[in-house]
């Protein structure tokens, strides 16, 4: 779907407005079969946060920045894989979902892909990099289609104690922050603006399903 007026769609154009810039030679690629903490989380002022989503395994945190929506999204697509599945049986410490100090993030959240594996009971979350259109920069004719760039990812298995447990922190994350809505509309923020590709189903020879 392209945004009115524009060759960019409404992803590229977050990432401009946000400032987004990415490494041509970086590449982010971790895959975990599980991991210790799934979770989200703001950083800044009211009116200026920004989302992450982070995993932390053995001790390493990996932090993606992310938009609000698609942290709805995810939660929204887990809970109705949760729906279909017995209950979570266990829970996290109090404040074990707290957002650490994300650093540098690895890349800008773009595709989401979702799926359950019922051999081993875990639910797959795959977490693509936002990759601008050839037509994002403007001033260069000559910059390289998005097909020929590989994509980062972060892919791991989460149990549907941490699916549930994202789920309820996440959307507590979201509430807090409904009431800076309108400030970051007036301020022409990305928040309002995001497209979300999300996909979710069966895993289908160790993949996630997308749209």
């Amino acid at each position: 779907m392209k945004a009115a007026n524009s060759g960019l769609t409404f992803l590229d154009r977050c990432a401009r407005r946000c400032q987004i810039s990415r490494s041509p030679d970086v590449t982010a690629f971790f895959e975990f079969d599980e991991v210790d903490v799934f979770t989200t989380g703001t950083l800044g002022e009211p009116g200026q946060r920004v989302f992450f989503l982070q995993a932390r395994s053995d001790g390493k945190r990996y932090s993606i920045r992310c938009e609000k929506q698609q942290v709805a999204a995810i939660v929204m697509h887990l809970r109705r894989v949760l729906t279909d599945l017995p209950p979570a049986e266990q829970a996290p410490l109090p404040g074990a979902l707290d957002l650490t100090e994300p650093g540098e993030p690895l890349f800008v959240l773009g595709p989401i892909g979702l799926g359950y594996d019922r051999t081993n009971d875990r639910l797959l979350v795959q977490l693509e990099e936002l990759v601008p259109s050839e037509g994002d920069d403007d001033d260069d004719d000559d910059s390289p289609a998005t097909d020929d760039v590989d994509r980062g990812h972060v892919r791991m298995f989460i149990t549907r104690s941490q699916a549930d447990a994202f789920c309820e922190h996440a959307e507590h994350v979201i509430e807090a922050t409904l009431a800076d809505r309108e400030r970051d509309r007036r301020r022409g923020g990305c928040d309002e603006h995001v497209g979300v590709l999300i996909g979710a189903g069966e895993v289908v020879g160790d993949q996630p399903a997308h749209l």
